[in-house]
């Protein structure tokens, strides 16, 4: 069979052609330098008597993170890319960077074509609640995380319910492997919830609000304050290969709240927690959990509240 490469690049539009009986047909919009690595590739490969099949071992490399293969096809080929450390962040843990992911998120969500990608390289950023909020004019936005992400341990810092707030987005995938780590540890001990009907509830880590067809997989969620996620009034949203860790003894640290959410999938999933595995409020409806592992404690792994 025929290895059919379909690449553009301003200029002009090509095909390549790789003949091996062993290989398949694969379609994908590729920039002309990572042709020129594929192409590399396969000589170094023929030059030791690889098969050519092997390339498609490969492929991932081309890229910065398997999202970029996981959105070739989704809305127009590959991302722009929009990288924190160019608008300013710093990624020592100490200053705060909200401002340079606040503007590098403006960009992306506002490119005037195409697919757009935000991307928080390997560091350590300290951020302060920030709100990343559409409409976006991107036909869709990916959130790369690689780095870590750590919020303020100081409960003033926070004036409304979440750290991180996606809002009034039509296409969103959270990924790249990284960690939200919400600093709770130093928090917890103003949650007096378990005493006090009229507590105020400690800020969610991660929080997703009017927010369709949105994806969030391969990320880590570390000791938030209150909730590791929580969804509200969002539809059509795949949660997937997440790892949310607190301790036990940490108070209402739920996994996955939703609320008011319609089509929520959560799949292939840890969430090791101090209070519910996921929780379901009335009001959402079509949300299947498949293959998710919950403790240490679970007070319930499903709860319709």
């Amino acid at each position: 069979m025929v290895f059919k490469l379909d690449t553009h690049s301003k200029h002009d539009h090509q095909q390549l052609e790789f003949e091996n009986s062993k290989m398949v047909v694969l379609n994908l919009t590729m920039t002309e330098s990572e042709v020129a690595l594929i192409l590399d590739l396969r000589v170094r490969m023929a030059n030791v008597g690889m098969n050519a099949a092997v390339i498609l071992l490969f492929l991932p490399l081309v890229f910065s993170n398997v999202a970029d293969a996981a959105s070739l096809r989704i809305n127009g080929g590959i991302p722009t890319v929009f990288d924190v450390l160019k608008f300013g962040a710093v990624p020592n843990g100490r200053d705060d960077c909200s401002e340079a992911f606040v503007q590098a998120w403006n960009a992306a969500c506002h490119h005037p074509g195409g697919n757009a990608k935000l991307v928080v390289p390997p560091g350590n950023y300290k951020l302060l609640p920030a709100v990343f909020q559409g409409p976006c004019t991107s036909e869709q936005i990916v959130v790369e995380v690689q780095g870590i992400v750590t919020g303020s341990d100081q409960v003033s810092d926070y004036e409304e319910s979440q750290w991180v707030l996606f809002e009034n987005i039509n296409g969103l995938l959270v990924t790249g492997g990284g960690t939200f780590d919400g600093s709770g540890r130093k928090t917890w001990k103003y949650n007096d919830c378990a005493s006090n009907p009229d507590c105020q509830p400690l800020a969610a880590g991660l929080k997703f609000m009017n927010v369709t067809k949105g994806i969030v997989k391969q990320v880590t969620s570390l000791n938030p304050q209150g909730y590791h996620m929580a969804l509200e009034r969002c539809d059509d949203i795949e949660i997937d290969g997440m790892h949310l860790n607190a301790p036990k003894t940490s108070p209402n640290t739920d996994g996955i709240h939703i609320s008011a959410s319609n089509n929520v999938r959560v799949s292939e999933s840890t969430i090791a927690t101090g209070g519910n595995c996921i929780s379901v409020d009335q009001g959402s409806t079509n949300v299947p959990v498949p293959k998710v592992t919950c403790g240490p404690k679970v007070l319930t792994a499903f709860t319709q509240m």
